[in-house]
């Protein structure tokens, strides 16, 4: 009998050892190790990006949202912070390997650190041996060099910062908003607070790292990954620490309690579901998931203020309906034309930090129609406001946070001194309306390149407080054209100075929505001619184009005029 010892005493017992020399050696190939962001600097390795790799192309959003991560864990003293999964592939060269995954996080890390470094000037050696001594970051071939003068080399990084280059490429364009967006954020900071700060990220800050011999290795990696259903693991985690914590519920009870989650979960679909999930403790306990042990106080947070019975019957369905209606755009009632317009505009930023907060007021005032109106509008002001860095974007979060604190409490929402959903009076010197005045009055030039997206939001929000506008969608095939083109040309030498063709092709008034076929087909033509592409009805003619309907000329005047009529319509909007 197979297995049997032979002697009548039952099935054979096998060693370990046994046992793996049958099966074989376990393949190579692939090695996977826990590490923080110090160990893996020191490795003693460069880490490079293959010049066919796409380059670095974080938005300011993306290095913010890193940057929050990192400080609210810090100041609330977490243990650790897990960045994700990195893959790397060994190189032919001795002592490199290749970033299959993980280039946009490690090379905003280490601007991080090179901004820190440059504070802290002699007590930031330790830092810069990370950056470079022990182990370095290489980006591809045609970053590399700028990488390494402005963020690897000591006392640089300021430059980055200030940096205005035109020709430069995409990917250094985008290093130098994030460079921005770092001194934005840690400007104010001690150099003793920096210093902490930085060896918490460098300790805290935890990858998940695979090393693959071969590309092959990194395919299998990525497939796994996303093929795996990973979106769900988190239902799975706060279901488990519910109910299995949830003392004076018999197993029965946790049974049924188990069954109303499934069916809630068939009702709302598994994305609205999961969605609502990731939401719930900031929503009820005002605390996102941002470490472990996050989990189970928000699990003690809710067992102390109410019951998994009711979490699943009243809180989950009422808070879900409420997700439904934000994601279809579906809200119901009196004013809820401007509701779901401000909604559908919300929708297209990348931050969709709002949702937790509009679902939460919604389910808990969607009754109070004045008062859903005018909170929807302060969340599409500060949303907006922070899009243009009227609003400090490193901010947004802690105001969310505080306008989901607040409730149904106008008074506090909407005080002009510190109200989360209004303007404030003054934030260092100047009113968050004057910083709105200035900047929508201001050029764009800095943004040209590294902001078209930016420009497209702005003008897509502008259109939608028009007469007759609406909110148009990103896969309209929409381009952001220059009406007066960003390199002048014959056409405009007579209408406008030297100085004003640098100036006005980046003001706001100059630019309007059109179809890429229209914006290629204007070029650099006069502008009676690129009116006739703009308003050729085999496209759609949207309201902030339909503007030039009565322009029969293009100068400074009817572009200061058309900024102003652009910055009435959204204060208008948004009343201020």
């Amino acid at each position: 009998m197979v297995g049997s010892s032979g002697d009548g005493e039952g099935p054979r017992k096998f060693t370990r050892e046994e046992i793996l020399r049958m099966i074989g050696a376990m393949p190579t190939g692939l090695r996977s190790m826990i590490c923080n962001m110090a160990t893996f600097l020191t490795q003693g390795v460069v880490f490079s990006v293959p010049p066919f790799q796409r380059p670095y192309s974080w938005s300011e959003e993306h290095v913010e949202k890193l940057i929050q991560d990192l400080l609210n864990n810090w100041i609330r003293n977490g243990n650790f912070y897990y960045i994700g999964h990195l893959v790397v592939i060994a190189s032919a060269r001795v002592s490199e390997y290749r970033i299959a995954d993980g280039q946009q996080r490690l090379a905003t890390i280490t601007m991080i650190l090179a901004y820190v470094r440059d504070r802290l000037q002699e007590r930031g050696a330790f830092l810069q041996a990370l950056i470079t001594d022990l182990g370095r970051i290489k980006l591809r071939p045609k970053d590399e060099g700028f990488f390494q003068e402005f963020v690897q080399t000591p006392g640089n990084f300021s430059r980055l910062a200030g940096l205005e280059n035109a020709e430069a490429l995409e990917s250094q364009v985008r290093m130098c908003a994030a460079a921005e967006t770092i001194t934005t954020a840690l400007e104010d900071m001690t150099v003793d607070e920096l210093e902490r700060f930085a060896k918490f990220i460098c300790r805290a800050a935890l990858f998940n790292v695979t090393y693959c011999d071969e590309p092959g290795g990194a395919a299998l990696i990525f497939k796994t990954v996303n093929d795996s259903g990973l979106e769900l693991s988190y239902a799975d985690l706060l279901k488990f620490a519910l109910l299995e914590n949830a003392e004076g519920m018999s197993d029965e009870a946790k049974e049924e309690a188990a069954r109303k989650w499934e069916a809630l979960e068939d009702k709302l679909g598994r994305e609205a579901f999961g969605e609502l999930l990731l939401m719930a403790p900031l929503m009820f306990s005002g605390t996102p998931i941002r470490a472990p042990g996050d989990l189970m106080a928000f699990a003690q947070h809710l067992f102390a203020h109410s019951s998994v019975q009711s979490f699943l019957t009243e809180w989950l369905p009422a808070h879900g309906a409420a997700l439904i209606a934000v994601l279809r755009e579906e809200i119901t009632g009196p004013h809820a034309e401007e509701i779901n317009r401000r909604i559908a505009c919300l929708k297209l930023l990348k931050d969709q930090t709002w949702r937790p907060l509009v679902v939460s007021f919604l389910a808990n005032h969607g009754h109070e129609a004045a008062k859903l109106k005018r909170f929807v509008r302060g969340v599409d002001l500060i949303a907006f406001g922070a899009l243009l860095g009227s609003v400090r974007p490193e901010a947004r979060e802690l105001r969310w946070t505080r306008a989901l604190a607040a409730g149904g409490d106008e008074a506090k929402l909407f005080n002009s001194k510190d109200g989360p959903l209004a303007l404030n009076d003054n934030v260092k010197g100047m009113s968050e309306r004057d910083r709105f005045v200035e900047r929508l009055g201001a050029t764009f030039k800095r943004e040209h390149k590294r902001d078209s997206e930016k420009r497209c939001l702005l003008l897509i929000r502008i259109n939608a407080c028009l007469p007759g506008g609406e909110v148009l969608k990103r896969l309209q095939g929409l381009t952001v054209e220059h009406i007066l083109p960003a390199k002048g040309g014959a056409a405009w030498s007579g209408a406008f100075t030297a100085s004003e063709l640098q100036f006005y092709p980046h003001v706001l008034g100059n630019w309007t929505l059109v179809q890429h076929e229209q914006n290629v087909a204007a070029g650099a033509k006069a502008f009676a001619e690129k009116k006739a592409v703009y308003l050729d009805k085999q496209y759609p003619i949207h309201a902030i184009t339909r503007l030039l309907e009565g322009t029969s000329e293009w100068t400074p005047r009817e572009i200061n005029l058309r900024t102003q009529q652009f910055q009435k319509a959204l204060f208008d909007d948004w009343g201020i």
